[in-house]
């Protein structure tokens, strides 16, 4: 009977695999010492088209590994005569899968199990879905026994700790492919967004909040989260933040805006802080408490322009203008932006307002600030 610290190790081992795969080979390592064979693996085979994957292996020689994958995943005699039997979470000796008169006759062992002076096997099936099969499986060399019935239980106690590894693996990759995909999402913003936990750490900062701090121009970033070069700005900041985090709970209103002025005397930063409750679609991250949307007047973004050109029909001179408008400034100052005469910016403008369905230039900014203008169109 094995002691209680060599199981715990083992199910710790498999814990540990479920988020970082490379234990995956300590796991078999050790499994294989205790089973007393000379190797083990973890694979997934699809028993009707025959696709076959290793998780990890461990004491089977390369040559022989994509031997199995190129051919003789077809001739397991084990698979094929005992696919009957393979339910979710049963262990098996090979004998039991395939009678041993059947066996030692077929190709599979003859060509590939007695050449690797193997013979006797067991397998323990961690899922089975229709055709596909994910096996753990071990095997002994010639002058070796069989696997005995304290060995099989072995793998049988551990067998519900892998398929709960493996829901757990599935899991995790599921949300890194969320997360993935939301920060793709968030860096097509052309508003600065940054994350943070309910203790105010930066979680995640997307490709314009990382361009606007990294002008060192008086909002940083540290271990504690986010701050300015000002005592003042960094007090009111903070409350904003622990607001917004409270969700308005209390003393504390849910968030709030502010200025954060720059060394450089360039017009500040703007900030909005916002629970991060209130864009549960548009972020799912579940461990964000808090959101920082942060702009830099002084920034110019050409996408804005481009997509303002495909989503409403102008030119690219109407689409500069209306860009430049979303920056706030007025017609003269676009006028002159672009290099135009008043009477030139005038006669873009009301064009501007005929496909847009606009008036005034107020509404026109409105429109355009709520429009996709603000998300960028290229990673």
């Amino acid at each position: 009977m094995r002691s209680q610290r060599v199981v715990s190790e083992l199910i710790g081992l498999i814990y540990d695999a479920a988020a970082d795969p490379t234990f995956w080979a300590t796991f078999l390592e050790k499994l294989a010492r205790e089973l007393n064979s000379t190797g083990t693996n973890i694979i997934v085979q699809d028993l009707r088209s025959q696709e076959f994957s290793i998780a990890s292996a461990f004491g089977t020689d390369l040559t022989y590994q994509r031997a199995y994958e190129n051919h003789y995943k077809r001739t397991n005699v084990y698979l094929t005569q005992g696919n009957r039997l393979l339910q979710s979470g049963k262990v098996y000796p090979s004998h039991v899968l395939c009678p041993d008169e059947v066996a030692l006759r077929s190709e599979f062992y003859n060509d590939w199990i007695a050449p690797q002076k193997q013979r006797y096997g067991m397998m323990g099936v961690i899922f089975r879905e229709k055709s596909v099969v994910s096996m753990l499986g071990a095997i002994r060399g010639k002058k070796s026994t069989s696997f005995g019935e304290d060995q099989v239980a072995l793998v049988r106690l551990l067998i519900p700790h892998l398929q709960r590894a493996v829901v757990l693996h599935r899991r995790i990759k599921q949300l890194e492919r969320q997360k993935a995909a939301a920060s793709a999402a968030l860096n097509r913003w052309s508003v600065g967004v940054i994350l943070l936990d309910s203790h105010g750490r930066i979680l995640l900062m997307n490709r314009k909040a990382e361009e606007i701090v990294d002008q060192n121009d008086g909002f940083v970033t540290g271990r504690e989260g986010l701050r300015s070069s000002l005592a003042a700005e960094t007090s009111l900041l903070r409350r904003l933040t622990r607001g917004a985090i409270q969700n308005g709970l209390g003393s504390f209103p849910p968030g709030g805006a502010l200025c954060i002025s720059r060394p450089s005397l360039k017009r500040p930063f703007n900030l909005l802080i916002t629970p991060a409750c209130d864009h549960k679609y548009m972020i799912p991250y579940n461990d964000a408490a808090a959101v920082v949307f942060v702009t830099d007047p002084e920034m110019q973004d050409l996408v804005i322009a481009d997509v303002l050109r495909q989503l409403y029909h102008l030119t690219p001179a109407e689409a500069t203008l209306g860009a430049l408008f979303v920056e706030g400034k007025d017609l003269k100052g676009a006028a002159e932006a672009l290099g135009v005469r008043m009477s030139t910016a005038k006669t873009h403008l009301q064009k501007i307002f005929d496909k847009t369905g606009t008036k005034r230039q107020a509404e026109l900014v409105q429109m355009l600030l709520r429009s996709p203008a603000q998300i960028r169109s290229t990673p």
